[in-house]
């Protein structure tokens, strides 16, 4: 499931010529920490928003296909058109992508270098005091 997770926030959080996109900011340690601590309900959200992601270019780009097939503006309108959904429960999933992807893209040296803040103390990865 992780590369999926990992394909899915990609997609979300794409390089500019400004900044880096998530790929370049060591997502796949992140998700690992993250698989590793955090709590089962942060867990099963992100598995569902995951697995929305991947079925659903049948109703956003009209493609019987998983997510992981569309390459280029497919993939650009694909998640476009999630983030934009008019149901709220899509939106909301699409959003805990999009939150587990600032989480990472946020505290990356480099992004914050950009924006002109200090590089954050090395997190312990702990989620303590989350309660869901």
């Amino acid at each position: 499931m992780s590369w999926f997770t990992r394909f899915a926030i990609v997609a979300i959080f794409p390089p500019t010529d400004a900044l880096p996109g998530v790929a370049d900011t060591g997502l796949a340690a992140f998700l690992r920490d993250l698989h590793a601590t955090a709590p089962l309900a942060m867990r099963f959200g992100l598995w569902l928003a995951t697995v929305l992601y991947m079925i659903t270019p049948l109703f956003t780009v009209w493609l019987p296909v998983p997510a992981f097939v569309l390459r280029g503006r497919l993939l650009e309108r694909h998640t476009a058109r999630l983030c934009a959904s008019r149901f709220y429960a899509i939106r909301q999933l699409v959003y805990l992508l999009k939150m587990i992807g600032g989480l990472c893209w946020g505290e990356h040296a480099e992004v914050r270098k950009r924006f002109g803040r200090p590089p954050l103390e090395p997190d312990p990865r702990t989620w303590q005091g989350m309660n869901l």
